[in-house]
């Protein structure tokens, strides 16, 4: 049985874990801090999704996100305030067309081969040229990371199996899902960056 199961299984532990993160991420510099949020209500479909967070745990940065954009009905379902619900991210994603798909500390906690079916299992909900995909995660320096780059390395090594990945890693497993980087965002406030990623319309042709 792995982490996620346990903590599942058992829910005074699952709701101490999620309440750890919380205030883990409360001590971060948030993804609003690095990326330009405000484009994706501007370029955002009236009638459709904004924001999906995918894996969002108690929903700290969704939050953030209704709080800095407060008339704007941040949804994962068209028309409506911002809901959450429980969703297996190894299974299809069932909201189809959102602006984005944002999973913060999601990838570093599975091998390649599973991240690969977690990216996968978005891919159909993507609308090419408009979704993207920000993926808010640690990018090791190919030499001298930071310090808690290397600690989470080290953890998400011996508690899940997991991994903190160089940027040409990120490239090359985003690329074996079908994607490809945009940008990838940074601020000197934070030690995390965000990838800003898309479907590859040569691999994912646009049909006219």
């Amino acid at each position: 049985m792995d982490m996620f199961h346990l903590y599942q299984e058992n829910r005074v532990e699952g709701e101490s874990f999620n309440q750890v993160m919380g205030g883990v991420m409360a001590t971060q510099a948030g993804w609003l801090d690095i990326f330009p949020h405000d484009t994706l209500v501007a370029t955002a479909n009236k009638d459709g999704p904004v924001l999906v967070d995918i894996g969002g745990g108690i929903g700290h940065d969704i939050e953030r996100f209704r709080e800095a954009h407060p008339g704007n009905g941040v949804s994962p379902l068209s028309g409506g305030p911002a809901r959450s619900f429980n969703h297996d991210f190894f299974t299809p994603q069932p909201i189809k067309g959102a602006r984005a798909y944002y999973m913060h500390g999601i990838l570093h906690d599975w091998s390649d081969e599973l991240a690969r079916k977690i990216l996968e299992m978005q891919r159909d909900a993507l609308t090419p040229g408009y979704s993207r995909l920000l993926i808010h995660d640690h990018i090791t320096p190919e030499v001298v990371a930071h310090p808690h780059t290397i600690a989470y390395d080290l953890a998400m090594m011996v508690m899940v199996a997991g991994e903190e990945r160089t940027e040409s890693h990120w490239s090359k497993l985003l690329k074996s899902a079908g994607n490809t980087i945009v940008k990838i965002w940074s601020s000197p406030l934070a030690v995390q960056r965000i990838i800003e990623a898309e479907l590859d319309v040569q691999d994912f042709p646009i049909l006219s």
